[in-house]
């Protein structure tokens, strides 16, 4: 499994939910699927995937990509074309107790953004600074 982790906590507070998510992000490779083990990231909150954006290279063909979780069937996510649609919003949210299992189809990586959602709303919601 070759997936390269980028993360990025927010610098600025600020008094919303937003603010305490920790910003993620990685790198599916062509042909090298990353699963994600909600049971091993010790967590607890849910996963959103925002962003999908196509990595760098001279490929012109289109990239897919897909996610399963556990053993069931793969689910297109999006397709990304060089010079089109190079980047695409996403609004997707993983609850799963299984692994999820992302995986690009195409000649291009693409990188996959996102953050957890779960136990940090509790404590933003009771901090002094939240208005």
């Amino acid at each position: 499994m070759e997936a390269r982790n980028l993360q990025d906590e927010e610098a600025t507070p600020q008094a919303s939910v937003e603010s305490t998510k920790t910003r993620n992000g990685i790198e599916v490779k062509p042909s090298k699927p990353y699963t994600h083990s909600s049971s091993k990231d010790g967590t607890g909150g849910r996963l959103r995937i925002s962003q999908a954006t196509l990595a760098i290279g001279n490929a012109t063909l289109k990239t897919l990509v897909q996610c399963n979780v556990g053993d069931k069937r793969p689910v297109l996510l999006c397709v990304l074309m060089p010079n089109k649609t190079e980047s695409l919003q996403l609004d997707l949210e993983f609850d799963e107790a299984e692994d999820v299992t992302f995986s690009c189809i195409g000649p291009r990586g693409v990188y996959l953004t996102g953050y957890y959602v779960g136990h940090n709303r509790q404590s933003i919601m009771q901090d002094d600074s939240y208005p």
